[in-house]
């Protein structure tokens, strides 16, 4: 941990502003972000998006002590990229296109808040959910 991180990995959110290059995301969607995945990677485009290699800019670091270094994680320390967690009003979301997981209408917030930390890491069909 460093002074200044945001905790909170197990977080569902809406969507308030989108940039420019973002197409599958609108304002107003109700959305579960954890991977970070850049959708383009050997594993990515397999659809092992906890295995991107392109979301973690401390790769190296995780890789010497596990051997290998997952993707980008949103609050998991500064070893899988020092992403800021949800326990914030607001979060960014990097390739919002690729990993957020859009939570279908019907849905409480209090039924799918903890789906980001048991589903997201598992193997899914990429775009399963939109």
């Amino acid at each position: 941990m460093q002074s200044g991180d945001v905790l909170g990995h197990e977080t569902m959110g809406e969507v308030v502003e989108v940039g420019s290059q973002t197409k599958n995301l609108k304002v107003g969607d109700r959305v579960v972000p954890f991977t970070i995945a850049c959708g383009e990677c050997f594993f990515c485009k397999r659809g092992f998006h906890s295995g991107c290699e392109r979301t973690n800019p401390d790769r190296e670091k995780a890789a010497k002590l596990w051997g290998n270094s997952p993707a980008g994680l949103f609050a998991y320390s500064h070893l899988l990229g020092g992403y800021a967690g949800g326990q914030a009003e607001y979060r960014r979301v990097p390739h919002a296109d690729v990993g957020p997981l859009k939570v279908p209408n019907g849905l409480t917030d209090e039924q799918v808040l903890f789906l980001s930390d048991i589903f997201r890491p598992a193997t899914w069909p990429p775009n399963s959910a939109t």
